[in-house]
């Protein structure tokens, strides 16, 4: 089985990865992947998987992981991005990076979710119901 990966690279081709055997029944068209691309590692997005039997050529190298298996892009974004790269001249990789939030094209953690306020270190504008005396209070 094989994948044809869109990478965020200014090119307009796709690169063919073999699919390994412990991804072949969950990765979809339109997952995030990791794969190896010259001396580094790219995220992409599969654009295309081939399990019609055939023989992968020799020196195609594997799908390293499974970004986020929980999301993946839609068919009318992929059209909607293949559109976006043969009509602004960019590659079909770039298009697609521009659909997802920044933390994930620059490879950081998702933001995190704000935590609720510690009983122990209240807000200094709840000690008192006139603001103009907390006001006081702060600035003595």
């Amino acid at each position: 089985m094989q994948a044809e990966v869109a990478l965020a690279l200014p090119l307009n081709h796709t690169f063919t990865y073999r699919v390994p055997q412990n991804l072949e029944p969950q990765l979809q068209v339109g997952h995030s992947v990791l794969v190896p691309f010259r001396s580094r590692s790219l995220s992409g997005i599969v654009t295309r998987i081939e399990s019609n039997g055939a023989a992968v050529p020799k020196g195609v190298k594997d799908i390293s992981a499974l970004m986020h298996p929980s999301s993946k892009v839609s068919e009318i974004h992929l059209s909607l991005t293949r559109w976006i790269s043969k009509t602004y001249a960019c590659g079909w990789g770039e298009a697609l990076a521009s659909l997802s939030p920044g933390w994930k094209r620059m490879k950081l953690r998702p933001p995190p979710l704000p935590s609720p306020l510690r009983e122990s270190n209240p807000p200094r504008w709840t000690s008192s119901k006139n603001p103009s005396e907390s006001f006081r209070q702060r600035c003595s």
